[in-house]
């Protein structure tokens, strides 16, 4: 039996929650707990405490929102180029802080490598493209050649056939990656390949078409392409399609994006930046 909810932990929730979001089915936003005082906290604190009482959350906390969102990329008119976000009850919200808050104490990650950074508090994943960034610099200096290959997972969902076996491998990694205990089940669908010779890029490409098939998933075809950076070394020549996704040939572009951050064959901090200027208000605040 969950344990009653205490003020202190309450008010350590509610201090976790983003302003200015969307309003949930009910028209309530983070901002009207946040401010709602003492008497809104007692009273939310005593529903809660009945609600894990009776180990019952009622359905009208399970319903949300559905906004889609525009991936910025290919036809507007096409559905598929749409994300769907849900917005959910903020009082659900609520309950989930508190279970988290509860939980992650439980939860120790004494092995933890440097570079696994989507797994720590308070740490944004976009620390990944470090490595990305630190990558191209150490071949500029060394003047070797720099291939770069974003790629992408479809949804699972999508797959046809038995999902027991991503399920299965979902539940392995999400409760242990090596070493590392992780509190939830977790899937990266945006993997980059890097590498400075055109035979590793086709390599690695080859092992994860060869994995993806093992495991009953897809690669998605739209984002599997190859961005040779440019530099002062010279680099092993290929011949036109040499790079291949599933005998389908991956086109080489000029520029590519990874986790937001767009990269070019020549300044892709500047890329970045025009890419950024293009946003609205709104979404350059998050960026």
């Amino acid at each position: 039996m969950l344990m009653l909810t205490q003020t202190r932990r309450n008010f350590k929730s509610y201090k976790q929650f983003e302003p200015k979001k969307a309003a949930d089915f009910y028209g309530i936003t983070a901002e009207n707990i946040i401010h709602g005082g003492v008497n809104l906290l007692t009273y939310l604190q005593a529903l809660i405490n009945k609600s894990f009482e009776k180990h019952f959350i009622p359905d009208s906390l399970k319903i949300g929102t559905l906004f889609p969102v525009f991936k910025n990329k290919g036809d507007c008119k096409n559905a598929k180029n749409y994300r769907g976000i849900t917005v959910t009850p903020t009082f659900s919200k609520v309950i989930e802080k508190i279970l988290k808050i509860k939980e992650n104490c439980k939860i120790k990650l004494i092995c933890q490598i440097p570079l696994q950074r989507g797994f720590t508090e308070n740490s944004s994943p976009l620390l990944c493209e470090l490595i990305v960034e630190e990558f191209e610099r150490e071949n500029k200096d060394l003047k070797t050649p720099n291939i770069y290959r974003p790629s992408g997972c479809k949804i699972c969902l999508r797959c046809r056939g038995s999902h027991a076996n991503l399920i299965k491998r979902l539940h392995q990694y999400g409760g242990k990656i090596g070493n590392i205990n992780c509190c939830a089940p977790t899937c990266a669908d945006d993997v980059a390949l890097l590498a400075c010779n055109p035979l590793d890029i086709q390599t690695m490409v080859d092992i994860a078409v060869d994995f993806s098939k093992r495991e009953g998933y897809h690669l998605q075809p739209s984002k599997s392409v190859i961005l040779p950076v440019k530099s002062k070394a010279k680099s092993m020549e290929t011949n036109l399609g040499f790079w291949k996704l599933n005998d389908t040939v991956m086109p080489v572009v000029d520029k590519a994006s990874h986790i937001g951050i767009t990269r070019s064959q020549n300044n892709s901090a500047q890329t970045t930046v025009e890419e950024n200027l293009k946003k609205k208000p709104e979404e350059l605040s998050t960026v």
